[in-house]
């Protein structure tokens, strides 16, 4: 006894001070005399309710204690979760008036169901849904009550936790709409007071029903937005209708844009429609924004619309309509023949590694992702089709040219021949073909560099 009596009830607590329970004491403070407490200003010394600070502290059991030393450490952990058990025990209450109140309820409903009563449609789906509730809540109830026996939780319990809680709320309010369907608020005109009507067993009470706590009966009156008119002046007007037609204007730009920037693709897996971006690349299932219920609508039957809407002018004369008809063929023309320049420029080639087309430009040797403008896919040629389109330019040159353009080129042609015949016989003279007997295989030496390489000169 003596030993537990010396231990110290306070962590850090040095010994040689003994214990602070039995300093404490009441016999401790009756042998020796307080000090008077130091003289107040007047103003304050006339609050009666102020207490004395300095104070006898009464004897603590051991168990009083320990319970007192981990609140005064003030963890927030600790506090963290005895205010969560405190909202599940608050919780737990709710629930088991909610259930008294539905079960009393369904008592009820059954025994107007005995009598052979006729029951109303919207009075038997009220029956099921409390029922559905009635169920919910004792499950709930049943979480709640294991939650509390719980000290450390994880955290996919404390996420459970949460959406037990939420469910909770969610039930509760369903409920108290139930009960504002089932019961009427209702005012004795003898009395004065207010009574609660059940149109289901159709009894009268004065008690509010449980379920609804600290909510009323009182209908939300139905606020309507008051108009607020304004005085226009001629300027504003104006103004306004020209904003308003500037963004209408921007809204169909930017669908244009949207239109000429994506193509809707068809899936032939899925049978859906994804979007393609002919810039990026990238494809989305989703519709792009900014379209609306325009989405689907094609820039042809958008630009036949504005035409539609054009003023019509005065027709014009015979001399007008035939230089009109003569500049719409000119450009007809010069627009194939634009396309056509184009497309023997451009080679499109097929890559394995993104399984996507790239355009190389035979002139400026550049490669890019993004198709060419004013050129349609299906009008480029691949880089066979194009060597071959150049051979066969060439000759069409020749056939179709003078005759002193066919001989120049059939000379070109023996030259070309004669010269590649004698740097063969040059590189022949000046390469040796040497055989490595340690790899058994064959390099190349040249005689005038004294340098070897494995792989064969070109021209040999």
């Amino acid at each position: 006894m003596q030993t537990e009596s010396s231990q110290c009830a306070y962590a850090g607590w040095p010994e040689c001070f003994g214990n602070p329970l039995e300093r404490a004491s009441h016999a401790d403070h009756s042998k020796r005399l307080l000090l008077k407490p130091p003289l107040l200003p007047p103003t304050m010394q006339d609050h009666s309710h102020v207490k004395r600070i300095l104070q006898i502290r009464p004897p603590l059991a051991p168990q009083s204690q320990a319970y007192l030393v981990p609140c005064a450490s003030f963890h927030s952990s600790v506090l963290i979760t005895m205010g969560t058990k405190l909202k599940l025990e608050q919780d737990f209450h709710e629930l088991r008036g909610m259930l008294d109140q539905t079960s009393s309820f369904l008592d009820t409903a059954a025994k107007a169901g005995a009598s052979h009563h006729p029951t109303e449609t919207k009075v038997k789906k009220a029956i099921e849904d409390i029922s559905t509730i009635d169920s919910g809540i004792r499950t709930l109830m049943g979480r709640v009550k294991k939650s509390l026996k719980c000290k450390h939780l994880t955290r996919a319990d404390a996420v459970r936790k949460i959406q037990d809680m939420w469910k909770v709320r969610k039930a509760r309010k369903h409920f108290k709409a139930l009960l504002r369907s089932i019961y009427k608020r209702m005012e004795d005109p003898v009395t004065g007071k207010v009574y609660y009507f059940n149109t289901l067993t159709e009894m009268a009470q004065w008690d509010k029903p449980l379920g609804l706590g600290s909510d009323d009966y009182a209908a939300n009156k139905t606020k309507k937005k008051a108009i607020m008119t304004r005085v226009w002046t001629q300027s504003d007007a104006a103004e306004f209708i020209q904003r308003a037609y500037r963004r209408r204007q921007a809204t169909a730009t930017v669908r244009q844009l949207i239109h000429k920037l994506y193509r809707k693709v068809k899936d032939p897996a899925s049978g859906m429609y994804y979007y393609y971006n002919k810039q990026t690349g990238e494809v989305s299932w989703t519709k792009p924004k900014l379209l609306g219920q325009h989405g689907d609508i094609a820039v042809e039957s958008t630009a036949k619309h504005h035409a539609r809407a054009t003023v019509k002018a005065d027709p014009p004369n015979e001399i007008d309509a035939a230089q009109r008809i003569q500049r719409m063929f000119r450009c007809g023309m010069a627009r194939r023949q634009m396309h056509g320049m184009i497309s023997h420029v451009y080679v499109k080639i097929w890559d394995d590694t993104r399984a996507q087309f790239y355009f190389y430009n035979t002139s400026t040797k550049t490669v890019s992702w993004a198709k060419p403008k004013w050129v349609d896919e299906d009008d480029l040629m691949s880089p066979r089709t194009h060597q071959a389109f150049l051979l066969q330019e060439k000759v069409d040159a020749i056939r179709n040219g003078p005759p002193d353009a066919a001989v120049q080129y059939l000379q070109r042609l023996i030259r070309r021949r004669q010269a590649r015949r004698r740097l063969q016989v040059m590189l022949a003279e000046v390469y040796e073909m040497v055989l490595d007997e340690a790899t058994g295989e064959y390099f190349y030496h040249n005689k005038k560099t004294g340098n070897v390489t494995w792989t064969k000169p070109p021209l040999i």
